[in-house]
């Protein structure tokens, strides 16, 4: 039986970090400090050939504790590699339709990026789990608020340049959740094998979530 997303685990804490690496790096550390930072969702980027690999040895790891899944998946070639690693949801960098069709097919969730309002809605249409607005760091928390107050419906997942002082400031903007890339995931603590400050780390950006009320 193939992993599944845990939906409820997801929007207990709803913050996908974005894991981007060409090198290898000891899955079971990674992911033992990821759970107990608190953090329960986890994007391999498919940027770059090792992603596959990457992504099979945190399932492996994981052993169903993380959600994880492929990103920046914006091919049918990419999205088949995702599947045959056990990715359990996708996410696109923007709406492309034939890779929307083909995740949805699956049953798979799905988070595609989108900029603008016709963008966003049509994400939404298609059937998004959460529609990614990427990047988020050009549009701003502003933005965000005046589109959730006009469709509070549609549930956005603001990705691309937050930092852990932000996430508070885009929370009450009406944010459902947040993509984290970089500021997550400190490259010195990870070439380091550094797990305790890493897992220390990671439950900054969790507690900085969960302390803020929502809007």
């Amino acid at each position: 039986m193939r992993n599944v997303f845990d939906i409820d685990c997801f929007l207990a804490t709803p913050l996908v970090g974005i894991l981007r690496r060409e090198d290898e790096f000891d899955y079971v550390g990674l992911v033992g400090a990821l759970i107990e930072g608190g953090l329960s969702t986890v994007e391999i980027s498919f940027t770059h050939p090792a992603a596959p690999r990457q992504l099979a040895g945190m399932v492996a790891a994981a052993q169903r504790r993380l959600n994880i899944g492929a990103g920046t998946v914006t091919t049918l070639e990419r999205l088949a590699a995702a599947k045959a690693a056990g990715a359990t949801f996708v996410v696109t960098p923007a709406l492309d339709p034939e890779v929307a069709a083909a995740t949805l097919g699956a049953k798979l969730p799905f988070f595609p990026g989108a900029y603008t309002p016709t963008e966003i809605m049509a994400a939404h249409r298609m059937g998004a789990t959460m529609v990614k607005l990427f990047p988020a760091v050009t549009l701003g928390p502003a933005f965000l608020g005046q589109f959730k107050a006009a469709l509070p419906e549609v549930r956005l997942l603001p990705t691309g340049g937050i930092a852990c002082a932000k996430i508070p400031e885009w929370k009450r903007a009406g944010a459902d959740g947040l993509g984290l890339g970089g500021s997550l995931f400190p490259e010195s603590l990870i070439t380091s094998a550094n797990w305790s400050a890493l897992s220390a780390h990671v439950r900054t950006f969790v507690s900085a979530w969960r302390d803020t009320p929502p809007s």
